[in-house]
């Protein structure tokens, strides 16, 4: 039987609270096109919503993520808004790019670090066995910022971001659809 999950997949520290979400490997020194909101500096819990499925072929993953979030506050979302929302009407929000199956939860002060270790291979390759195996890794530099890496449930796509706000206009949650469940075409328990 199919069932969903919550995983906590650690936490992501923000120096600036500049939080940008993309693929890890778009090796770029601006990033300033992936920031998806302004929080306060500080320690984010980040949570995945997985997907567990039974599998006879042990060489597939049963476990996919459908969801990353960056839990900003405790309070109740009563709004959702894209966080890159169209400039024209009827066209969809912006969307980001994912080529290596991950996604990435960052602040933006921690770019160059994230190219650099993405040029070395062996330390890529540890990366991408820790995703693979528990579906999301942190990587830090020797200040403590991190970025989390998350595994994209349907790999390579294009994925929004989401805004939820509290009452009082604060963002309580950055959420990343996978995508995964409107693909679905079965019974989820």
């Amino acid at each position: 039987m199919t069932k969903l999950g919550i995983m906590e997949a650690g936490a992501v520290r923000l120096t600036t609270g500049r939080l940008v979400v993309c693929d890890p490997g778009w090796l770029q020194r601006d990033f300033s096109g992936f920031v998806a909101t302004q929080l306060s500096p500080g320690v984010y819990p980040v949570e995945l919503s997985v997907v567990h499925m039974p599998q006879n072929d042990p060489r597939l993953r049963s476990v996919l993520v459908t969801a990353a979030r960056v839990l900003v506050s405790a309070a109740q979302v009563t709004a959702w808004e894209p966080a890159w929302p169209s400039e024209q009407e009827g066209v969809p929000a912006r969307s980001f790019g994912v080529d290596g199956g991950q996604a990435c939860f960052m602040d933006e002060a921690i770019a160059p670090f994230l190219i650099d270790h993405q040029a070395d291979p062996s330390r890529v390759d540890l990366m991408v066995t820790q995703v693979l195996k528990e579906q999301w890794a942190s990587i830090a530099d020797e200040s403590g910022r991190n970025v989390v890496v998350v595994s994209c449930g349907m790999g390579d796509g294009s994925y929004p971001v989401w805004l939820g706000h509290a009452d009082d206009g604060s963002t309580a949650q950055v959420v990343v659809d996978l995508e995964l469940l409107s693909h679905a075409d079965g019974p989820v328990d």
